[in-house]
């Protein structure tokens, strides 16, 4: 297996693939990373809606923390009970981006945090997670898995 080290991944946010030893741009980078974005924004609203709106219909989570759900329809109970805290809210850092074939993987870190009555934070949970994005035949792109761990090596001092 190749590893891939690539400074412009982490520090401009560009979207690109790899193809033995070259680095391809990628068209659709920023259009996953505004789905993404939307969801951030909609997670942290406690918007269900609009968060839903964003997944593929056949979408698969797994997360560190709970068994495998499937569907939009698998994810809702679990968001309506996350959702009751409203000061919780997740950050999140993208390490790398890859799309191929009407498909994109967005890996990163994640920060969850609760907002305090003083205005300041308490740290939650931190740690790793792929996103696979699946643009549908209109060509929006959604949601499609999502799988997360808790990682040693991410810590809420990443986020400040």
């Amino acid at each position: 297996m190749q590893r891939h080290e690539c400074r412009r991944c982490r520090h401009e946010r560009e979207a690109h693939s790899m193809k033995g030893d070259l680095v391809e741009e990628q068209a659709n980078g920023d259009q996953v990373r505004a789905v993404l974005d939307r969801w951030l924004a909609a997670f942290n609203a406690k918007d269900s809606k609009t968060l839903f709106s964003l997944y593929d219909p056949e979408t698969v989570y797994a997360n560190s923390g709970s068994g495998r759900m499937d569907g939009v329809e698998g994810l809702r109970p679990w968001y309506e009970a996350v959702f009751k805290d409203r000061s919780l809210c997740v950050l999140f850092k993208e390490e790398t981006l890859f799309e191929v074939n009407g498909l994109a993987l967005i890996a990163g870190k994640f920060h969850f945090r609760y907002l305090q009555a003083d205005g300041s934070h308490r740290p939650g949970g931190c740690g790793r997670v792929a996103l696979l994005f699946r643009e549908d035949e209109d060509g929006a792109w959604r949601l499609a898995y999502d799988i997360d761990n808790e990682a040693p090596d991410v810590l809420p001092v990443d986020f400040e």
